[in-house]
């Protein structure tokens, strides 16, 4: 072939070089009504509201109950906000923030004095107050400080902390009642299974942009990175197994289309990530220019850094403490009450809660050891997910038996299952004898 001839139009490798249009912001007018953030330029304003929106559209695709629907993209707006300027956001459980009147917007969303309503009441308000702490960079508070140990508690805490982080069940019991699927009933066990489904799916696509952030809250800041991509293809085979049974079932067609589009294509299809920029390409390793931006709020992004005054010992998360039925999910307060530190003495803990250098993640980093024992409770993710769903068990041992007839000789044994090893320090366990 003559290499002279090839196609000259390959996306340049410097993002200086790619030509691009100014952005241009699509939002319903509605979403404006009772906002209020005077602090804020138009410009910013504009890009909260089209950045809540069309993550409201692609993780939403469908509703039957338009009021509902505005409801919950307002309340995206308010999560846009506080992560990136949480000085703007209450933390105190007031009703009005940012001039919306949130009470109300969880009334409309889920109705009043409705378990489910409470219940995401507490959800959404955690999210807020850890949101805020992190954004307004008090990042050595007792509160963060007991928050970051609580991340690393285990992988079943790491899931749950990160669930409520990326708003997955919140996000999902608001598709649910927009679609008046109001019957629904998950129990904790199937939650916490589904938001690590999501938020394996979402970090592995979004490592590097959470690594220019400075990230706390990503799933490969604290499992091995190296499994990263095959991690990704088994739990996407978990949510192409499970869509078979679920995709002719209203209420789970809306969780699986939610899975699917947070899991991946959200990235390409909404401005808020560099797809654009980087040329058409996801999962380019950050520069020096990219954390800058992100310094300067770029994409509303955020570099978790410490800036602000210390402030280990305030009194303020006796206050929080003290509002926990309000401001915490169930089981929160006591999470955080007791991690106080680190029982790992090799986990390094960084002082501010996160560090300056390119190229790293905040937060604590595990040690090895406990890295790959981690890694092991990912590995077992298809079993754990097909007993707490019996309907996705044809499906799922399907999945089951097709990769252990992929892997033919590679395997581990552990008691009575066997394991197919899938990184450095990650073994899949494939509970087959019994199929």
């Amino acid at each position: 072939m003559d290499l002279s001839q090839a196609d000259s139009s390959d996306v340049p490798e410097d993002p200086a070089d790619i030509e691009t249009f100014p952005d241009v912001w699509f939002y319903p007018e509605q979403l404006r009504d009772g906002l209020e953030v005077p602090d804020l330029s138009e410009e910013t304003i504009q890009e909260a509201l089209a950045c809540a929106y069309e993550y409201a559209r692609s993780v939403i695709p469908e509703w039957k109950d338009n009021a509902k629907y505005m409801a919950f993209t307002k309340t995206i707006v308010i999560a846009v906000v506080a992560e990136f300027r949480g000085d703007l956001v209450p933390q105190d459980g007031s009703s009005i923030v940012l001039g919306y009147d949130l009470e109300g917007l969880l009334d409309s969303l889920f109705g009043s004095d409705t378990e489910l309503r409470a219940a995401m009441s507490r959800e959404f308000r955690a999210f807020l107050l850890l949101s805020v702490e992190k954004s307004s960079k008090r990042l050595d508070s007792e509160l963060f400080r007991r928050y970051l140990c609580a991340l690393t508690e285990s992988p079943q805490t790491w899931f749950r902390l990160r669930d409520c982080d990326a708003l997955v069940r919140y996000t999902i019991a608001s598709a649910l009642s927009c679609n008046e699927c109001v019957d629904v009933i998950f129990s904790e066990e199937q939650w916490r299974l589904i938001g690590e489904l999501c938020c394996t799916l979402y970090d592995a696509v979004a490592f590097h942009k959470h690594r220019a952030e400075g990230e706390t809250n990503s799933t490969f800041g604290y499992f091995d990175a190296h499994t990263r991509v095959k991690s990704f293809q088994l739990y996407r085979m978990v949510l192409w197994a499970i869509d078979v049974p679920w995709a002719t079932n209203p209420a789970k067609r809306c969780v699986v289309n939610f899975l699917r589009f947070f899991g991946g294509p959200l990235h390409m299809m909404t401005r808020r990530y560099r797809f654009v920029e980087d040329g058409l390409r996801i999962g380019k390793p950050e520069t020096e220019q990219v954390v800058e931006l992100t310094r300067a709020n770029f994409k509303l992004w955020n570099r978790v850094e410490e800036t602000a005054a210390q402030l280990k010992y305030d009194g303020r998360y006796a206050d929080f403490v003290a509002q926990s039925d309000k401001l915490m999910f169930d089981g929160f307060c006591d999470l955080l009450q007791r991690s106080g530190s680190r029982e790992c003495v090799n986990c390094t803990f960084i002082v501010t809660g996160t560090t300056k250098d390119i190229r790293q993640f905040g937060g604590i980093q595990l040690c090895r050891p406990c890295k790959e024992k981690w890694g092991l409770s990912m590995a077992e993710f298809p079993e754990r997910f097909k007993t707490a769903f019996p309907e996705t068990q044809n499906e799922i041992t399907k999945l089951i038996k097709g990769l252990w007839q992929i892997q033919g000789g590679i395997a581990l044994n552990f008691a009575a299952t066997r394991a197919i090893r899938i990184g450095k320090g990650l073994d899949m366990s494939l509970n087959i004898s019994s199929h």
